[in-house]
């Protein structure tokens, strides 16, 4: 548990100097004695919001022989919305928000079958991650697709089962007893009525890691979240461009960088160094938002 609190103070002591250097970019140099007013907190001028979802989907692991399970899962998000005009019909969203989920084979409600020669998964989930897009905004409603970005620490409890292969034992009891860290990315579309209730549906895509080798890690997050930035920016200049089509193809340029960035991680979990493959699932979700 000491561990988790240690990257959890290493990622928001990243995520709160990537403010500040966005400040220092745009030609605002901050002051030190004031840093407070300066580095632009998530909750400041926001909207809270909870979110309540149910997710369907499958873990995976190349490695693995036996086939896994599909299993449902429920999870919440409570978090800040800063919602603000962009231009005339457009609107841009940035949310910050914690996250926990649970799922099992056991909440698979749409497809429940006799799976007893597979795996099956129970995985503890919790985190945080941020959600950006752009939305148009037509009378009473309003529909953003947007793309997130989330990091996790998930317990993994996996079946024991005589088919199973040793080399297949050997990767559950890598994972199991502690809770690992792992990123996602998740791509979406919300429809919202009245500014305040919403309808949700995403494609999630996560990577877990069974360690952390700080340095590989470290630079595939800083080469990923470069090319992300990169990709963003362009994007962002489209939707300059064509107030339209702009939103589409912000979300679509973002989650398309995401999941080839997660197709990549599922052969080398530090892509692009070369390292092993780590423990994956994707999910289908449908949730319920409330902003306040």
């Amino acid at each position: 548990m000491k561990k988790i609190i240690q990257w959890m103070i290493v990622l928001i002591v990243i995520i709160s100097l990537n403010n500040v250097f966005a400040q220092w970019y745009k030609g605002d140099m901050v002051d030190l004695e004031d840093w407070n007013h300066d580095i632009d907190w998530p909750w400041r001028g926001a909207h809270p919001f909870v979110e309540v979802n149910y997710g369907y989907g499958i873990p995976k692991h190349k490695n693995i022989e036996a086939d896994f399970a599909k299993f449902g899962s429920i999870g919440v998000k409570l978090g800040y919305s800063d919602t603000h005009n962009y231009r005339k019909h457009l609107y841009q969203v940035d949310d910050n928000y914690f996250l926990g989920t649970f799922s099992s084979d056991e909440l698979n409600k749409i497809d429940e079958q006799d799976e007893l020669s597979k795996i099956k998964t129970d995985m503890w989930r919790f985190g945080f991650g941020n959600r950006l897009g752009y939305g148009y905004e037509l009378a009473l409603f309003s529909l953003l697709p947007y793309n997130q970005v989330q990091f996790t620490f998930t317990k993994l409890e996996f079946t024991r089962d005589p088919s199973f292969s040793q080399s297949d034992i050997d990767l559950f009891e890598r994972y199991e007893g502690t809770y690992r860290f792992g990123v996602s990315t998740e791509g979406g579309v919300k429809f919202e009525l009245f500014k305040s209730l919403a309808m949700i549906g995403s494609y999630e895509a996560a990577v877990v890691y069974p360690r952390v080798i700080f340095f590989k890690w470290f630079g595939s997050l800083i080469l990923q979240t470069f090319t992300l930035g990169l990709i963003s920016r362009f994007a962002e200049d489209i939707v300059d461009s064509s107030p339209v089509m702009g939103p589409i193809m912000y979300a679509i340029l973002r989650n398309g960088a995401g999941y080839g960035l997660y197709y990549a991680m599922r052969s080398n979990m530090y892509w692009p160094f070369k390292s092993e493959k780590p423990f994956t699932h994707e999910m289908f979700r449908l949730g319920v938002s409330i902003t306040f």
